[in-house]
Parts: structure tokens; sequence; C-alpha cells
């Protein structure tokens, strides 16, 4: 089993974005995979989801049977329409 950890700095990205834990293990888990790239010999995966009301892009790499989240942010809002009185 894989255990998936948030780095402090994406804790702060996804507070920053208001994007929740569960949407970010949604993405990792079934978002696509937008990048694949090995960086000081690590490789990271990039993958990003559409939701309801948003689109996010969460960047991890795998350390140990733990996916350890590096950042998520905010790709694109959807507009919502606001009725005028």
């Amino acid at each position: 089993m894989i255990f998936i950890e948030i780095s402090d700095h994406a804790r702060q990205a996804m507070e920053d974005d208001e994007i929740s834990e569960e949407e970010v293990k949604t993405c990792i888990d079934q978002g696509d995979l937008e990048i694949k790239q090995v960086t000081n010999g690590e490789t990271r995966y990039g993958r990003k989801m559409e939701f309801m009301d948003k689109k996010i892009m969460v960047i991890y790499c795998i350390r140990q049977e733990i996916k350890r989240v590096i950042t998520a942010y905010t790709i694109q809002r959807k507009k919502t329409w606001k009725k005028r009185d």
C-alpha cells in the first residue's frame, strides 16, 4: 500500500488556493499524467484533474512506497455567474 505525505510547502499552497486533501488524493489517483521529469535523480510526476469549480495540478514524487506531494495549485477556476437583481 502506498501512503501520501504532503509537504509543508504543498500544505501552504493548498491553503492559498483552497484545495482540499481529498482533492489532492483524487487527483493523484485519477488525474491525467501531464509531467514526468527526473530532477536530481528523482522522478517527479504532475497530474491534472478537473473538478466542478476548478482545475488543479499536483506535483509529487515516490520515495520508499510513499507518494510525497511537493506542491498543488489551481490552474483555472471556473467562473460562477451571479444573478443580477
